[in-house]
């Protein structure tokens, strides 16, 4: 009965991928460049009336520099007005032809986001409001007062949220002095500290053609892909890619930070860095990921931290996945009374998954869900647009999504274990605790769980 459950398991997982792997392709990308140097990525889905247009500049929070929080509010003064519009202007002009307009950052990207329908009468206002805010935002004074004053304000308030406390203290103490290292949003210092003189020599550098990705997702034809990128991006000087980030240090032996926070719970961070984006070792992170911590309700570390032992409501594990070197997570809380037993359960569970690894079934179950879900990760514009970025952005192949089942159906416990024991180290993860215990409970428990740890069975 086992051996013929395996058996299934399999010709599933092999099904599956031979139907992702046909000749035609899973998501028909085309690329190209614009005239000034832009990369364009296209997809056509005639299905729906409706385009997705992502712009994307190399201008993330790690291009701030020492002046923290730079590219956000770049990024967010866009929404303010340009020289021939106020921001309520550029507001109504979107709004009065249903279309959406927003932007976003991270640590990599500065995006700007439209959404339209693709009826001529609606499509072209849409473009040209959307071309007018890239390339000709006015940074009015007035307004960048209100959005630092906004962003303070949204400082303030994640002081009072024990998981963000957490999660900037953990990249933190991961990053060291790297560009990865602050949040986002910046600190209070730094945004009083920034001028608008500031705000456009930023957006002079990085929002360049050169510097920029635009993904077009949805029912426009090539040759209507190609004008709209080429409108889009025309007016802006071709400039210069960003510069390559520095890899960051790795650092030896654990490290650990416990912060006080009046809070009846203690959230707790542990890891330490992990791969770039565009590292093939990442197929072999994913499957084992899923075994570990990646799959709620059946992995590993749910298993043994939350329904034997009833120490959280959740706990996960991730990969975080950047340009430089990303992160390898694990997350959870708990009472203040049992963070001990918490930190000392979950180094030991991690600690058996790196020594000894995952069973054959437990492999052959997290190939099946990866590929059982991959049909759900690229059913609307919106999440096509996300991976599409993603392939463009970080140079991943361009048959990134025909090939994705195939390289994960061929994925065995070997690579798993050679993949975890290359990327994390169970006696150089770094540990960060916030919460409201009065004892140092937290530390002592990763000198216990470093002590225990079990030695690896080449």
């Amino acid at each position: 009965m086992f051996g013929t459950k395996k058996f299934i398991i399999s010709i599933s997982v092999f099904l599956l991928c031979v139907m992702n792997a046909s000749a035609k392709p899973v998501v028909d990308i085309k690329q190209w460049q614009t005239e000034n140097g832009a990369k364009v990525m296209h997809v056509y889905l005639p299905e729906i009336s409706m385009v997705d247009i992502d712009v994307i500049f190399s201008a993330g929070s790690a291009r701030d520099a020492n002046n923290y929080g730079l590219a956000y509010l770049t990024n967010q003064m866009l929404n303010e007005g340009t020289v021939k519009q106020s921001a309520s202007e550029v507001a109504e002009s979107f709004e009065k032809i249903g279309a959406k307009f927003s932007t976003a950052i991270s640590k990599d990207q500065a995006h700007v986001f439209l959404r339209s329908l693709t009826d001529g009468k609606y499509l072209s206002p849409a473009i040209a409001n959307f071309t007018d805010v890239i390339i000709h935002p006015d940074f009015p004074k007035i307004n960048f007062e209100r959005v630092k004053n906004e962003s303070l304000t949204a400082i303030q308030e994640s002081k009072q949220n024990p998981s963000i406390v957490a999660d900037e203290a953990y990249h933190q103490l991961v990053y060291g002095k790297h560009p990865y290292a602050h949040p986002s949003i910046g600190n209070e210092q730094s945004i009083q500290q920034t001028t608008i003189e500031n705000i456009r020599k930023f957006y002079q550098q990085y929002y360049v053609a050169e510097n920029a990705l635009i993904v077009i997702v949805g029912n426009l034809k090539r040759d209507q892909a190609e004008r709209i990128s080429n409108q889009i991006i025309a007016e802006l000087p071709k400039g210069k890619k960003a510069s390559p980030l520095p890899p960051p240090a790795y650092h030896t032996g654990s490290r650990t930070k416990q912060i006080k926070f009046p809070s009846s719970q203690t959230y707790i961070r542990i890891g330490n860095l992990g791969t770039k984006y565009n590292d093939p070792i990442n197929y072999a992170l994913d499957v084992g990921n899923y075994i570990l911590g990646g799959k709620p309700l059946i992995s590993r570390l749910f298993n043994e931290v939350r329904e034997k032992n009833g120490l959280t409501y959740n706990i996960h594990s991730q990969f975080n996945l950047l340009q430089e070197t990303g992160t390898f997570t694990i997350g959870l809380q708990t009472r203040n009374d049992t963070a001990r037993k918490a930190i000392d359960l979950t180094h030991v569970t991690l600690d058996e998954f790196i020594a000894n690894g995952p069973t054959k079934t437990e492999v052959l179950k997290a190939k099946q869900g990866i590929i059982d879900s991959f049909p759900n990760s690229i059913n609307s514009n919106s999440k096509i647009l996300s991976i599409v970025a993603a392939i463009g952005f970080y140079n991943l192949p361009i048959d990134y999504l025909d090939t994705y089942c195939d390289n994960i159906s061929t994925i065995g416990i070997n690579e798993i274990n050679q993949a975890f024991r290359k990327i994390v180290k169970p006696s150089q993860l770094i540990t960060v605790t916030v919460g409201a215990s009065s004892k140092p409970e937290a530390e002592e428990a990763i000198k216990v769980a470093s002590s225990k740890m079990i030695p690896i069975q080449w």
